[in-house]
């Protein structure tokens, strides 16, 4: 059996959910925050929680949604100085049995399928799923990947004013 290697491990056992709508809320610890702060490439992360509900849908499916908050301190792109950061958003995905051919094609209802539902995660045979480990992917593409210290303005806009000139008016002047 392999070992667990997420830093921020929290199993759902869906067989365990049953037809009751189930809020949950987790949070990492600090040497969790401390491991997924190595992981993330972040100077510091503060805080790191999820609350979700999960819901039983037709064919031995379940809809997940939820919202995450995020406290995190990255390094400044330009001043290299540390920037803190709150990280406040939205998901949903659909939990969907692994093997295709335990759903009974006759029984399934795509009207619980919303389209805000972003992806689609497989259930593995064991019913049980790290959303721990879902929820920190989810974090790490919710993260500024360039941080910018209050104040500070972006480098771009300069290269756009010397952009602005063409590069071959040196050539010109040669002829």
């Amino acid at each position: 059996m392999t070992k667990n290697t997420s830093e921020f491990s929290r199993i759902l056992d869906v067989n365990a959910v049953g037809n009751a709508i189930k809020e949950h809320k987790l949070a990492a610890k600090p040497d969790e925050r401390k491991a997924l702060a190595s992981r993330l490439d972040v100077l510091e992360i503060e805080l790191f929680e999820v609350i979700y509900t999960v819901k039983q849908i037709p064919n031995k499916s379940f809809k997940v949604e939820g919202k995450i908050k995020a406290k995190i301190t990255q390094t400044c792109v330009s001043t290299m100085e540390p920037v803190k950061e709150k990280v406040i958003s939205q998901f949903g995905l659909f939990l969907r049995p692994e093997n295709p051919n335990s759903v009974n094609e006759d029984d399934l209802d795509l009207s619980v399928l919303s389209t805000e539902l972003e992806e689609e995660i497989d259930i593995p045979a064991t019913g049980k799923i790290d959303m721990g480990e879902v929820f920190t992917q989810y974090l790490a593409l919710d993260i500024n990947p360039y941080p910018r210290k209050e104040g500070v303005e972006s480098t771009h806009k300069e290269f756009e004013e010397n952009s602005e000139k063409n590069p071959f008016d040196v050539l010109k002047k040669l002829k």
